[in-house]
């Protein structure tokens, strides 16, 4: 069933659950899950625990979460979002989009516009990206595919593996404090690519794991 209004709901616990919503929703809840299928306009959805599922958001979609997991599968206009634990799963995201986690497993998949995705630990898995992407996590791994766009991307410690298409309208980063990086280029790309190893972390390494860059 559709329901047209704004729409503001707070509950202390419990679940809430929305079908399709025209107008403006503003949501909190201090436990419980929230599930929304479909909303044509801007919506607010906060909860200080469980998790949080949105099926659609034709408008901005600010959610935000002490723990559990988020998962959002589409947003038009764009995406905020932040929580301090749990999972994060995103669909194909045609909007901007920024993305904060305490912890937790960070997984998006194919991003048509600017994003910035900012965790404290876990893993981060992207499945593509056609703009600017900015990525610094505190640990875990990071894989990204068919990265079309630039590319800032800082880690502290864990592996990254990046493919990468170099179009020459800017430059693309990537430093790691710990771990390997593994960088896959087009054999027909046009770009100059320079990789180092800096001493201070050449020095902690080198009795246990040889350091050095190499190139099929």
């Amino acid at each position: 069933d559709m329901m047209k209004g704004d729409f503001k709901v707070e509950t202390n616990g419990g679940n809430v659950d929305m079908d399709n919503i025209v107008g403006q929703v503003d949501v909190h809840s201090n436990g419980g899950n929230i599930k929304a299928v479909k909303i044509e306009g801007d919506a607010q959805i906060k909860t200080n625990g469980g998790n949080i599922t949105v099926k659609l958001a034709t408008g901005v979609l600010e959610v935000g979460s002490g723990g559990g997991n988020i998962r959002i599968d589409g947003v038009g206009k764009r995406l905020k979002l932040n929580t301090g634990g749990g999972n994060v799963t995103l669909g194909d995201i045609g909007a901007e989009g920024d993305i904060r986690t305490g912890g937790g497993n960070l997984y998006v998949g194919k991003v048509t516009a600017g994003i910035r995705l900012v965790s404290g630990g876990g893993n981060i898995d992207v499945k593509g990206a056609t703009q600017h992407v900015f990525l610094k996590t505190g640990g875990g791994n990071v894989t990204m595919k068919e990265i079309k766009g630039t590319l800032e991307l800082t880690t502290g410690g864990g592996d990254v593996s990046v493919e990468l298409t170099p179009t020459g309208k800017g430059e693309s980063t990537i430093h790691s404090g710990g771990g390997d990086i593994t960088l896959f280029v087009p054999e027909n790309a046009k770009a100059n690519i320079e990789a180092r190893v800096t001493e201070k972390y050449g020095r902690g390494w080198g009795r246990r794991k040889k350091i050095d860059v190499r190139s099929d």
